[in-house]
């Protein structure tokens, strides 16, 4: 049907149900290892928080997450649950944002952006054969 291979990732079968732990895990393990021992900040309100705090957990980095008020409790506990410390900061995610760029300042942290980079955008691409590209999916499916 397709004219060619093609094979899928299961993505939602990854341990925090997202693709995000690839982006994360892959800028993670990019920053040297005085980078990594000082930690990490980013901003989330879900997916991207899980995917971050278990990379880092993973790559010995400490992690903090900034996350909007009215994040649900289990998105504030998965990460919680992976070690990082979750700050409650902000009425929504571009607030969220703001403050951890802030905690980076204050504290020479590494801000891992959840997709505004290009170690994330490469870890979050599942691979690529003869010049075509396959990119990550979740439960949302391939669009």
């Amino acid at each position: 049907m397709a004219g060619c291979q093609l094979f899928l990732k299961a993505e939602d079968r990854q341990r925090v149900s997202s693709f995000k732990i690839s982006g994360a895990a892959n800028k993670i393990a990019r920053l040297d290892s005085s980078q990594r021992a000082k930690g990490v900040v980013a901003a989330s309100a879900g997916n991207n928080a899980q995917g971050i705090a278990l990379a880092a957990r993973n790559l010995d980095s400490p992690c903090t997450i900034v996350m909007p008020v009215a994040a649900s409790v289990p998105k504030i506990e998965a990460p919680r649950g992976y070690g990082a410390t979750v700050a409650l900061q902000s009425e929504d995610y571009q607030q969220a944002q703001e403050h951890a760029q802030q905690i980076m300042r204050d504290q020479s942290l590494n801000f891992i952006h959840a997709f505004d980079d290009l170690g994330i955008i490469a870890g979050e691409e599942t691979g690529s054969t003869r010049k075509r590209c396959v990119s990550a999916c979740g439960k949302q499916g391939i669009r």
